[in-house]
């Protein structure tokens, strides 16, 4: 059977490759120094595949057609080398894919599907981190988290749940890691682009390592981009990984409210359920 063996959420600003000079020293440094330990983690764990929750903004899905969740299907996946990160090609794991897509349809989760998902920073920066060889097949998960109408949060833990449901339920032996990707508190393309509000992302991950996952539910998308602008609407694939493990050992690795990137950094090792 198939099982969950390692699970992180970690942050996916681009300046984090593009301005890494830009950083205070000291913070640049322990940021770096968090993401080698999850890579180191995620490769102890012993992981073949790694199923990615990430938002994306606007390049592969635009207002034509907006999913609010997609699921990149096939053989590769194709990197838009946008933003300073370099144009990578990842292999993708058709069989759990497909096997999230059916068991989702089964589940009531009607997921829209893509055989030609490009992926933009949102998922290369932390594959860019954690296997940068790009040796490990991808599942990657779009979740809109730009356009409205945005899902609540709780749907999104809900899929959470049932996405790992999927992981432990498939009958091929795969050792399957979860990364969940985003924020926390920025500001994009609006007059506060640049500002962090590390109160909330010290609130949001003080609930969040303390399991207080329905306080964090009760969160509209309205306060969530009031407290800590539009770009904390990617929360979203945090909270989908707390839906996955719920019970879960939670480590904050490292938090930095960066202000040359705009971004309250932040990488937690959710640890995993290993059946």
């Amino acid at each position: 059977m198939a099982r969950i063996v390692f699970a992180a959420a970690v942050a996916h600003t681009a300046l984090i490759l593009r301005a890494k000079d830009k950083a205070p020293q000291e913070q640049m440094e322990r940021v770096y120094k968090a993401f080698g330990e999850i890579r180191r983690r995620l490769e102890e764990s012993g992981a073949e595949t790694v199923i990615l929750f990430s938002a994306e903004h606007m390049k592969s899905f635009f207002l034509d057609n907006m999913p609010s969740l997609c699921i990149g299907t096939g053989e590769k996946a194709q990197g838009w080398g946008e933003a300073g990160v370099p144009p990578y090609s990842v292999d993708l794991d058709l069989d759990l894919s497909q096997h999230v897509l059916q068991y989702g349809l089964d589940q009531e989760f009607d997921l829209a599907y893509s055989y030609e998902m490009r992926l933009d920073h949102g998922f290369m920066v932390p594959l860019h981190f954690l296997t940068p060889q790009m040796n490990i097949p991808v599942v990657p998960v779009f979740m809109n988290a730009a356009s409205p109408p945005i899902a609540p949060l709780h749907r999104l833990y809900h899929f959470g749940k049932m996405v790992a449901d999927a992981v432990n339920g498939w009958e091929k032996d795969r050792k399957v890691a979860l990364v969940a990707t985003g924020g926390i508190s920025h500001w994009v393309a609006v007059p506060r682009m640049g500002e962090i509000a590390e109160s909330f992302d010290r609130r949001f991950l003080e609930l969040l390592l303390h399991h207080r996952d329905e306080e964090i539910l009760g969160w509209s998308n309205a306060h969530i981009e009031e407290e800590a602008g539009n770009g904390a609407l990617e929360i979203k694939s945090w909270m989908a990984l707390a839906g996955a493990l719920p019970q879960g050992r939670r480590e904050l690795i490292c938090y930095e409210p960066v202000e040359a990137w705009g971004t309250g950094i932040a990488l937690i090792d959710f640890g995993a359920v290993i059946k």
